[in-house]
C-alpha cells in the first residue's frame, strides 16, 4: 500500500483495473496491487463484508432516478463514478467533499420616517375611533415600531393595526398591538404630540398585498374623534411602497374586526413607522 496526494483521473484508474486498486482510506488516498484473495482462505469476517458489499451493489440498481440523478450530479469533476459515490455513502466513508456552510444572511437594513411631513399642522377631526393608511409594499418588510402624531388627550389608550380590506369592509386582522397608555399627568402640545409603540415580536408584511395600517384609540366610544394629523392630500409611504388613490381609511369602532365597515377617503394619517428590509 502506497499513499497518494491525489487520485489519478477515472481514466487512468480503469487502465491499472486487475493490476492496481485506488481507493480512499479516512480522507487519504491510496493505491495497492490489486487484492486476490483465495476463496478457500476467507475469513467470516471477510465473507460478511463481501456480502455486505454485494448487496450494497445490488441495491444501486434500485435507487430512484431523482437520487440517481444527485450521485450522477456529485461525481461530476471526481475520477469515481456515480455507483462509487453511492457505496462511499452507504458506507459512511465519503470523504472528497464537503457540505460549505451556508453563506451568511444579507445585513437588514433598519429605517424610520414619517408617512408625512412632520411640521403639518392640518388635522383630521372626523368621528372615526381609528384612521390610518393603505400601502402595497414592493418588498417583504418588517416594522419594528410604529408611531403616531396627533392631539393626545392624557390618559388614553392607543392601538396600531394592520388590516386587509376588500368591498369597504375588513377582510383581516393581521396584526394588532397590545396598545399604549399615555400619562395622566403628561403634558401635550398638539403640534408635537407623537406616540411611539415598540412591535415585540416585530410585524412582517408580505410584497403585494395591500394594507390598510391603523392607529385607534381602544378605550373611548366608537365614534370618537381621534385628532390625528390628517392632511387632504396623499403622501407616499415611508418604505418602499406602490402608492394608490385610497389615500386614508377610517373605522368606527373602537376595537376593530372582520367585518367592520371602512370609510376610505383622499389624505394621508399621520403615522410614522421604523421598517427594515433584507
Amino acid at each position: 500500500m502506497a499513499k497518494l496526494t491525489a487520485l489519478p483521473s477515472l481514466d487512468i484508474i480503469r487502465g491499472f483495473k486487475g493490476t492496481l486498486d485506488f481507493y480512499i482510506r479516512r480522507g487519504v488516498p491510496c493505491v495497492r496491487k490489486w487484492p486476490h484473495t483465495p476463496r478457500s482462505r476467507r475469513t467470516p469476517a471477510t465473507i460478511a463484508a463481501a456480502s455486505l458489499f454485494g448487496g450494497i451493489l445490488k441495491s444501486y440498481r434500485l435507487v430512484a432516478d431523482t437520487v440517481l440523478e444527485a450521485y450522477q450530479q456529485n461525481a461530476k469533476g471526481i475520477p469515481r463514478t456515480p455507483r462509487d459515490v453511492y457505496v462511499s455513502g452507504v458506507l459512511g466513508h465519503l470523504h472528497e467533499r464537503t457540505i460549505p456552510e451556508p453563506p451568511p444572511p444579507p445585513p437588514e437594513v433598519i429605517m424610520t420616517g414619517p408617512w408625512l411631513n412632520p411640521e403639518t399642522t392640518a388635522w383630521s377631526a372626523s368621528a372615526y375611533a381609528w384612521k390610518g393608511n393603505y400601502a402595497k409594499s414592493m418588498r417583504p418588510i418588517t416594522l419594528h415600531a410604529l408611531g403616531a402624531k396627533g392631539d393626545w388627550p392624557q390618559g388614553i389608550t392607543l392601538k396600531f393595526g394592520v388590516f386587509t380590506v376588500a368591498g369597504g369592509v375588513i377582510t383581516a386582522v393581521v396584526h394588532k398591538s397590545p396598545g399604549v397608555t399615555l400619562p395622566a399627568t403628561l403634558d401635550v402640545t398638539p403640534s408635537a404630540s407623537r406616540v411611539w409603540e415598540i412591535l415585540d415580536p416585530p410585524w412582517a408584511l408580505d410584497a403585494g398585498t395591500l394594507y390598510l395600517i391603523m392607529v385607534g384609540r381602544s378605550d373611548g366610544a366608537d365614534n370618537y374623534a381621534l385628532l390625528v394629523a390628517g392632511p387632504a392630500v396623499i403622501h407616499p409611504a415611508p418604505f418602499p411602497a406602490h402608492e394608490t388613490a385610497l389615500g386614508m381609511g377610517r373605522v368606527a369602532k373602537a376595537d376593530p374586526l372582520v367585518g367592520d365597515a371602512v370609510n376610505t377617503v383622499a389624505g394621508t394619517a399621520g403615522l410614522l413607522a421604523t421598517w427594515s428590509f433584507t
